[in-house]
């Protein structure tokens, strides 16, 4: 009997699973020499886990090091202190320029995958200024280009529900930088299985092509 209920359960779990919507909202703040990245995932409305990093750099050492707090629903999980020296950051490159070619080979998985992602806010603002004023002007010039540039590579692979919000400030009277980021984008949970069983298969046939052929 409770196999049978089991087995008639799974497969509706598995289903509305699939087609639960995950949504996730970044936030990045960098002001006064001082900066905190803030992720925050939702589904099912109410199961929330965010992830608080509040990253300091250590100049003299040349080391960054971030204390991360994990929450779930307004309850701290767990909260630990990462050192990043600089051999940690090539590490992190070389594997980051790993990953950038199996994407590349795999492109038309990933280009679907962006295709069902909705963009529900996007916001960037930043204050930049600099001793000299004509050095500001040209630096914010080269930031909106920057911020243009990235809000059409958005809008053009995902789906944009609201016009990003994206501004620059430059300050003439005082040395500032100050930058607030902040985007919520959503996708099925289902979605994001699909194109990730895809490229695991897509990955093994290349790992299995490169066995035969060496």
């Amino acid at each position: 009997m409770f196999l049978s209920i089991l087995l008639i359960l799974l497969p509706l779990f598995v289903l509305i699973l699939g087609l639960t919507r995950l949504y996730i909202q970044i936030d990045y703040i960098f002001k006064e020499g001082e900066s905190e990245l803030s992720i925050k995932v939702q589904f099912w409305r109410f199961i929330r886990l965010k992830r608080e990093i509040p990253i300091e750099f250590d100049s003299e050492r040349w080391r960054m090091v971030t204390m991360e707090k994990t929450k779930m629903n307004q309850k701290d999980l767990n909260e630990k202190e990462k050192d990043y020296k600089p051999h940690d950051f090539v590490k992190r490159v070389k594997k980051g320029q790993q990953m950038v070619k199996q994407i590349y080979h795999a492109n038309v998985v990933i280009k679907k995958f962006l295709s069902k992602i909705r963009v529900h806010s996007l916001r960037w603002n930043t204050r930049i200024g600099l001793h000299d004023a004509s050095t500001t002007g040209r630096l914010a010039g080269v930031l909106w280009s920057i911020k243009g540039s990235m809000a059409g590579i958005i809008s053009h692979f995902m789906k944009l529900m609201k016009r990003p919000e994206i501004h620059v400030e430059p300050e003439f009277q005082k040395t500032v930088i100050e930058t607030d980021f902040q985007c919520m984008i959503s996708f099925r949970i289902g979605q994001a299985m699909y194109a990730m069983l895809r490229l695991v298969r897509r990955f093994n046939r290349n790992q299995a092509a490169k066995r035969q052929t060496g």
